[in-house]
């Protein structure tokens, strides 16, 4: 006996996996990017090195997915970032405090901004970077 036509679909939960995991990692390729693009003052009060260190991080849902930064170290996950109980692409990709006074500005220190403007030359990009990552691992579930 033949079965009748159904709407049932069947869904390939891997291969959405994997496209998730592919979006992901061009996010990551943007915000390295934009890390490598961006020009740190390295000026007082802050001293040699404390705004150089920059770096990025990935997580699909709790599973971090890689990461770097500009001194070769694996940067650890912020205390107030929070990963739990989603699904969602996270990226994040900054440097340390003190670039938040160099960037912003104090009440004794003009803002020099350095991330704002590397971000603004690299997302007219965005696409051309996360296409390499992408179709990589796409390639894997066609």
């Amino acid at each position: 006996m033949a079965r009748k036509p159904s709407a049932r679909v069947v869904m390939n939960r891997a291969a959405l996996d994997e496209v998730r995991l592919a979006v992901a990692d061009g996010a990551l390729a943007v915000g390295e990017a934009v890390v490598r693009e961006a020009d740190p003052p390295d000026a007082t009060p802050f001293g040699a090195g404390l705004v150089t260190n920059g770096g990025w991080i990935g997580y699909v849902g709790d599973k971090k997915i890689g990461g770097g930064g500009l001194d070769g170290k694996q940067p650890k996950k912020p205390r107030t970032f929070r990963v739990r109980g989603t699904q969602r692409i996270q990226i994040i990709a900054g440097f340390g405090f003190p670039g938040r006074f160099q960037e912003l500005g104090t009440v004794n220190h003009p803002a020099q901004p350095f991330f704002t403007p590397a971000m603004n030359r690299v997302l007219p990009r965005t696409s051309e970077l996360m296409r390499p990552a992408t179709q990589a691992r796409l390639r894997r579930i066609a």
